[in-house]
């Protein structure tokens, strides 16, 4: 899980990190295109741009 999923406060949980190489996980992201919003354009571009710098291809 995410290291700041770890430092969230859950009654009764504790998050206990793991020992080794880092894990990734792969991001979707989705939107509603009847919702447009000024940000959305480059929130994309940035999202891509971080996809192709990780090497996880960006689709959109």
């Amino acid at each position: 899980m995410p290291r700041t999923l770890g430092s969230s406060r859950v009654a009764g949980v504790k998050f206990v990190p793991f020992a080794g190489a880092p894990v990734a996980a792969p991001a979707l992201l989705v939107w509603n295109p009847a919702l447009q919003n000024p940000a959305l354009a480059s929130f994309l571009q940035s999202a891509a741009k971080t996809a192709r710098r990780k090497g996880a291809g960006a689709r959109r």
